[in-house]
């Protein structure tokens, strides 16, 4: 299940026993977007940990090791320099939304009291963690959010910070049962499932479906106003439980590896399943074996490093280079002098230092005023000017192809990362670490080395409610492969809209797809992509005829017209209808 409202307030509740007044010793950042507060309790000294990754965002007690980069970021410096030493004074879920808020009492540079807020939002792409000062006022954040990112609220230094946008929905932990039939009525006709969670703040999907199973309504079928009593005394019995913390933390298992995590038994779902001691337990347990055994990590964040590093300097390169071409282009006047300057050349004296001509190109023809150069005549001067407007032409040209080139190999390091933080296998790394060779990113491994190399594996298979193959590239060469080399004109290719994933093909085998095969294929797209935890993300299809590659362009990155959009919301119980065959019956690519 998704990190739903209702474990982050079974997750507060216990750091509130295992952490509060706990003493902040030191701060590491091993990965981009994760950070591990070290704290002494005084009794123990715990590791809480707090991820803002998009695809696996949470917050938790962990027993992962901490090893930073020798140079840590600036978010990490900054963190050590305001909260190590604070006191942990409160602990505060926001609601029962998806935002805890750690208040720490510290002690600056000069020995004066002050209070600092470590607000974490856990929502998917959106996750974020954010500094505060004791007025509400932004420190910084491990990412910063602009107006171009979002209209609703900026996450930047100094501007005052806002919550995410509030749903409106009732707190279990408080309403009564009055509250609770009043707005269970408002959603008669409502898939069950889908009542429950549009009515109770912090419920996912999973715990909707669950309270219908509990009180005997089928969660696919409409909510009928017989039923709404027995919702009703389910979610206040849940409420009860919350309030006695009297949960019973579970991993599920599916085919070996983990599936779900819940704070509650689940009566819903038939899988083995794994008691955990707590919710910090369960969640460090389940979030340690979802992203692999510790070699898997280790070579995970050396890669994360790699490709962290280039792309900070892609990103200083472009800042740097738009500003040149801001500076080149601010030159354009040079061009008008020129011509001013030459057009009054009978009137202009030798050594004059300034020219006053007037400008014809702006109404009623002022006069301006333009510098010269004493030691030049009149004419040396206008060609001076000529040769500055065409030297700052000649650059701004030059500056927008890197420009461009600078803004792909941004948009790929970013999809690199994604492609990493999602790999399970040294396998799959494994075949990151070729891609980045091959681009002159890392050196190559020796000889003896390359030969342990593990057999890279083919893209995952599946198969539709129709029987059509679909086919999903795991990194870049399995995506330029899959749309490149295997693809026929007649089979159908799709990609999450303008967002880091996977190229994905529908073999048609010459007869025309269905809309069932369509929107499953869709699913597949949006789940393997960034966008994976976000609702109604918009996936581009189009016949692979309409797909090519530039020339020089980067691993996986294709251009493609006459396309179409879906919108489609990958559910885990919609993605566990989709079959997935263990042979694609192709080629890895090497």
């Amino acid at each position: 299940m998704p990190f739903d409202g209702f474990t982050m307030r079974c997750l507060a509740l216990e750091l509130e026993k295992s952490i509060l007044n706990g003493r902040i010793e030191k701060v590491y950042q091993p990965r981009q977007d994760t950070l591990i507060f070290h704290i002494n309790t005084g009794s123990s000294r715990e590791k809480l940990l707090i991820s803002a990754n998009p695809s696996n965002p949470r917050i938790h007690l962990t027993a992962e090791s901490d090893s930073s980069a020798q140079h840590p970021p600036m978010f990490c410096m900054l963190l050590r320099k305001r909260l190590n030493g604070g006191t942990i004074l409160s602990i505060r879920q926001h609601g029962m939304d998806r935002v805890l808020e750690l208040a720490v009492k510290t002690t600056d540079q000069l020995g004066e009291p002050g209070l600092m807020r470590i607000v974490c939002e856990v929502m998917g792409r959106q996750s974020n963690i954010i500094l505060l000062e004791q007025d509400g006022r932004i420190t910084d954040s491990i990412k910063r959010v602009t107006g171009e990112m979002s209209s609703y609220r900026h996450i930047f230094p100094g501007i005052q910070y806002k919550s995410p946008p509030s749903q409106s929905k009732l707190d279990i932990s408080r309403a009564g049962a009055a509250d609770l039939e009043r707005a269970f009525l408002q959603h008669l006709g409502t898939k069950a499932a889908k009542a429950v969670s549009s009515t109770l703040e912090g419920m996912g999907s999973t715990l909707s479906r669950e309270l219908c199973t509990r009180c005997g309504i089928d969660p696919d079928l409409p909510l009928e106003e017989a039923s709404v009593e027995a919702l009703c005394t389910a979610a206040l019995d849940l409420a009860a439980l919350l309030k006695k913390e009297d949960f019973s933390p579970v991993i599920y298992y599916s085919g070996g590896k983990v599936h779900d995590f819940s704070p509650i038994l689940l009566t819903h779902i038939s899988l083995p399943y794994e008691r955990q001691h707590s919710i910090n337990a369960m969640l460090d347990s389940f979030f340690r074996q979802k992203t692999g055994t510790e070699a898997v990590s280790r070579e995970r964040d050396y890669l994360l490093g790699v490709v962290n590093s280039f792309l900070e300097k892609s990103r200083k390169k472009l800042v740097g280079r738009l500003q040149d071409l801001k500076d080149a282009e601010d030159k354009s006047h040079f061009r008008l002098y020129g011509e001013l300057v030459t057009a009054n050349l009978y009137r202009l004296k030798e050594k004059s230092s300034i020219a006053a001509v007037e400008d014809y190109t702006r109404p009623g023809s002022p006069v301006i005023e333009i510098k010269l150069d004493p030691t030049l005549t009149p004419l040396q001067n206008a060609n001076r000017f000529f040769d500055e407007y065409n030297r700052a032409k000649r650059a701004a040209k030059n500056l927008e192809k890197l420009i461009h080139e600078n803004r792909e190999e941004v948009e790929y390091l970013e999809g690199l990362i994604f492609t990493i933080e999602n790999c399970e296998t040294l396998q799959d790394l494994g075949e990151i670490r070729q891609e980045l060779e091959k681009g002159g990113y890392i050196k190559p491994l020796k000889a003896a080395a390359k030969e342990k190399r593990p057999t890279p594996a083919g893209p995952l298979a599946y198969m539709s409610r129709d029987g059509f193959t679909i086919l999903v590239g795991r990194n870049n060469n399995q995506n330029d492969y899959l749309t490149l080399k295997l693809a026929r004109k007649d089979d159908l290719w799709l990609h999450a809209k303008d967002i880091p994933g996977s190229h994905v093909l529908v073999r048609s085998g010459g007869k025309e797809i269905p809309d069932t095969t369509l929107y499953q294929a869709a699913l597949l797209a949006a789940f393997h992509s960034k966008a994976r935890q976000s609702s109604n993300v918009p996936v581009d299809y189009t016949p692979a005829k309409y797909v090519s590659k530039p020339s020089g362009a980067k691993p996986g990155y294709v251009i493609y017209k006459n396309q179409k959009t879906i919108f489609v919301t990958p559910a885990r119980e919609e993605m566990e209808r989709i079959k997935q065959i263990k042979d694609s019956g192709t080629t890895a690519p090497r």
